[in-house]
């Protein structure tokens, strides 16, 4: 059973990262998107140290290898969380409490796509 979790899991896992790729260059535009990416760079570094350290703490001081596996799963929980919120700003409309400046259809310079 264990096994077969694994193996369903690891593209689950797998296909999210897709999501933090793609939703920052459709949210942000130039720079921002540049900056954006690079906060997603650095999350990612970061969490790699910590999973490598957390996971290991968490194992010693609940005193169970089983305890140690909630961290992933909590990860996995925040990055679907904040998925979510990506794409509710992104499809929510203009000035609908996500207001991440000028709305794109009060920009003369931005081209507007064809609907």
């Amino acid at each position: 059973m264990r096994y077969v979790v694994f193996v369903l899991g690891t593209p689950c896992i797998s296909l999210m990262f897709h999501c933090f790729w793609y939703l920052p260059s459709r949210i942000f535009k130039g720079a921002h998107a540049a900056a954006a990416m690079a906060a997603i760079t650095t999350l990612g570094s970061l969490g790699g140290f910590l999973s490598q350290n957390l996971m290991p703490w968490v194992a010693h001081w609940s005193g169970s290898a089983l305890a140690a596996m909630i961290v992933p799963a909590i990860s996995l929980a925040l990055l679907s969380f904040s998925a979510i919120i990506m794409l509710a700003a992104w499809r929510s409309p203009p000035n609908a409490g996500f207001d991440f400046g000028p709305s794109p259809s009060m920009d003369p310079k931005r081209p507007q796509p064809a609907s």
